[in-house]
């Protein structure tokens, strides 16, 4: 009979803060316990350890799928030029447990390479963005070979997609016009 979550810790006693400290310290023979500390950003370190007697909130950790607000997806960034070679890459990513694919390819596809792409691939199913660089006209380019494949082949209004561009490209070139189309298109 399995037992239920809440109770799995109830038959250890619990630990204060000084006597975990103690043991901590004499385990670490002479080192100091900030020396257990790790640092992701010069000045800001981290304990591995928050005991509850030395902590009022709540404890971070992962958001769960229940909870409300969680809009976080599994996603996987593919940056390589070739079309075949992003679609190997994207299934293996998808089949590995990714909701979301971010397409950056580093040239401007046509829309005969995004079929090549989304071989075997259902947009419906996932979320995808586009992200395009390079000067203003590559990127209007991009944007419709794009646009231009998803619409020939599904509803648009369907499916979770978004663009990334280079905005400021845009307005510098005069294109105002055409990046608003393009928004208003997808």
């Amino acid at each position: 009979m399995p037992v239920p979550p809440h109770s799995l810790f109830s038959s250890f006693p619990t630990v204060s803060f000084e006597a975990w400290e103690a043991k901590v310290a004499a385990e670490l023979r002479g080192k100091s316990f900030e020396s257990l500390f790790f640092q992701n950003v010069p000045g800001l370190s981290a304990s591995p350890y928050i005991h509850p007697e030395r902590f009022s909130g709540e404890a971070a950790g992962p958001i769960k799928q229940e909870e409300p607000g969680n809009s976080w997806k599994i996603t996987e960034k593919i940056t390589v030029d070739t079309p075949l070679i992003a679609n190997k890459i994207a299934l293996e990513a998808l089949n590995g447990g990714a909701e979301a694919l971010i397409i950056a390819p580093p040239s401007v596809w046509k829309a005969q390479d995004w079929v090549v792409f989304m071989e075997g691939i259902f947009p419906e199913m996932i979320q995808l963005q586009g992200v395009f660089n390079g000067e203003a006209p590559d990127q209007h380019l991009a944007v419709q070979a794009f646009h231009q494949f998803l619409s020939d082949k599904y509803n648009t209004q369907r499916l979770d997609i978004s663009l990334a561009v280079d905005a400021p490209a845009w307005l510098h070139a005069d294109m105002t016009d055409k990046l608003k189309a393009c928004c208003d298109s997808m």
